[in-house]
């Protein structure tokens, strides 16, 4: 078994899913995880953006901001969101303390420490809070990097995407190709290729599987573990619809969506 230093739990999107957080923390002591990173989008959409915040603050890791976490903390640019979002935005600005949402605003877009990058969005300077839907997109972000290897989030969809000198490849990271064909080394990354991972998300996974997801990442072994993480959805559902946030921003969480 490695050493617990040399395993790191990476997250990212939370939304305030407290009932998710918890989950993804409980399944990453189990696996003797010591260190985190949170790659951002705290609050939002959920019911408990003050408690999540605490939590991840209380964990002492590196945090980089999330455009919801901004949004929250600096501009709402209501032109361009969807009601769930400007929704879930107002909520979190109306439950944090300003100490609270200062912390948020002050966080860092990118970090770089030990041979990683770590952003919420594309590193791309052609869009502000860009996604990577697409080879070209990541392309595009890997070309920013100055490290072999980055993590990142905002899609919701766990997706890997390697660059060499001829090609490069993506694999998306399901629960069929991942964690039950190599259940104990995860997928081998090589530090020849430039490499980017977005880990998807603990409180509101896209990708059809409304499980929580976060990744290992065991540096020595350069490896990337995904977990899924069963928790309790309906309380997290209750939740949302009793402090009157949109009904589809708890309806997607039982569906992944």
């Amino acid at each position: 078994m490695l050493p617990t230093e040399d395993r790191i739990a990476i997250f990212s999107d939370v939304h305030a899913n407290i009932h998710a957080l918890q989950a993804v923390l409980e399944d990453a002591f189990l696996m003797d995880v010591e260190r985190h990173i949170c790659l951002g989008d705290i609050v939002g959409y959920g019911a408990y953006p003050a408690e999540c915040l605490n939590m991840i603050r209380d964990l002492d890791c590196p945090v980089v901001q999330g455009n919801h976490d901004w949004m929250t903390a600096v501009e709402l640019p209501t032109d361009t969101l969807m009601t769930g979002a400007v929704a879930g935005v107002l909520y979190s600005k109306g439950v944090l303390d300003k100490e609270q949402i200062d912390y948020l605003g002050a966080l860092p877009r990118v970090l770089e420490m030990e041979d990683l990058t770590l952003s919420h969005a594309s590193l791309s300077k052609d869009e502000e809070w860009g996604y990577i839907f697409s080879t070209v997109a990541a392309e595009d972000h890997m070309s920013q990097q100055r490290t072999w290897l980055s993590f990142m989030g905002h899609t919701h969809v766990p997706v890997a995407y390697s660059l060499s000198e001829q090609d490069i490849g993506e694999t998306f990271l399901s629960y069929e190709n991942v964690i039950e064909a190599s259940l104990i080394d995860g997928l081998q990354l090589d530090c020849r290729l430039t490499t980017t991972i977005n880990v998807g998300s603990v409180g509101q996974p896209r990708d059809g599987d409304p499980r929580a997801a976060y990744i290992i990442y065991s540096p020595s072994q350069r490896t990337a573990l995904l977990r899924r993480v069963l928790y309790d959805i309906q309380s997290a559902q209750k939740a949302i619809l009793e402090t009157e946030l949109p009904l589809f921003s708890a309806q997607r969480l039982e569906i992944g969506e």
